[in-house]
């Protein structure tokens, strides 16, 4: 199946791949390392691309790293 819409989630060092075809289907999930990325987007064929943010790590209960809020 061909790739119709890929999405990425952004990290520092590890970006998860999900490809998916017209019927919606996932055809495809890889995790790349940074330098793997560039080369990876060259040989797909053009699709709609979607991406986000990776979430922060938690650490502790309910705190949020960077985020600037917590929860009790």
């Amino acid at each position: 199946m061909q790739i119709t819409t890929i999405g990425l989630d952004l990290a520092k060092h590890i970006f998860q791949v999900h490809g998916i075809d017209a019927n919606e289907g996932v055809v495809e999930k890889r995790r790349l390392r940074r330098g793997q990325v560039l080369s990876y987007f060259a040989k797909l064929a053009p699709c709609r691309s979607g991406w986000r943010p990776a979430p922060p790590p938690i650490f502790g209960r309910g705190s949020c790293v960077g985020s600037g809020t917590t929860s009790s």
